[in-house]
């Protein structure tokens, strides 16, 4: 019996000191570049004729810009590549060459042609919230996305901020007792924190956050 197999396996990757090729210049590659750019890379693109933006971004020593079309030299030393001209051919091109040299490839708007995809993104702070369709409808993402949007208000990035501090807290104080870190927890848990900071302040937070760290004495 033949398994079922997921198409993509939803990680976290840490970008920092990667090489990263975006080969096109155009507004969906922009929008890639967007992703990309706060996350520490050595962002190179090659595109012809490049969108303004991205001369913008290398005029402030944000990526490497090579205005040029695209030689297979150009994979050299590359970690991951993002496939964004509107050339089908020289994308398919560009993914049989990062095969043989098992180079992590996404070629937009064609899920058979990519290792990895990029899903809808809502950030709150420390919070990540993703939404993805395996590539099959964007659009989809995209709504889902706008659900989530008006779901998860700004007051999650305060509340993001303080379960971090809470938890180091707790990890802190009770080492070696999992089970006094998890009743901690869910304490922490249990508080309307969205309650306090829509009637209240961030101040009132903190001291309600404040009280709950004596009452852990």
């Amino acid at each position: 019996m033949k398994q079922n197999i997921d198409e993509y396996l939803p990680v976290n990757l840490a970008l920092e000191n990667k090489n990263f090729l975006v080969v096109g210049g155009g507004k969906v590659a922009t929008r890639k570049i967007d992703l990309l750019v706060p996350r520490g890379t050595y962002l190179t693109v090659v595109a012809r004729e490049p969108d303004q933006k991205i001369r913008e971004l290398e005029k402030n020593s944000l990526l490497i810009l090579r205005e040029k079309e695209y030689e297979i030299s150009d994979l050299d030393n590359m970690d991951y590549v993002i496939a964004a001209t509107d050339d089908s051919k020289l994308n398919e091109e560009i993914y049989e060459e990062c095969k043989k040299r098992n180079i992590l490839i996404n070629v937009v708007d064609d899920p058979k042609h990519c290792d990895f995809i990029f899903p809808s993104i809502l950030r709150r702070g420390p919070i990540t919230f993703t939404v993805s369709t395996a590539g099959k409808s964007p659009f989809l993402s995209a709504f889902l996305r706008q659900i989530m949007e008006n779901a998860f208000t700004e007051e999650w990035i305060f509340i993001g901020e303080l379960a971090g501090r809470y938890r180091k807290y707790v990890l802190r104080k009770f080492k070696d007792r999992d089970d006094l870190k998890a009743e901690c927890f869910k304490r922490f848990l249990d508080v309307n924190w969205m309650e306090i900071l829509r009637e209240h302040d961030e101040h009132a937070a903190e001291e309600y956050y404040n009280k709950l760290l004596d009452s852990l004495e």
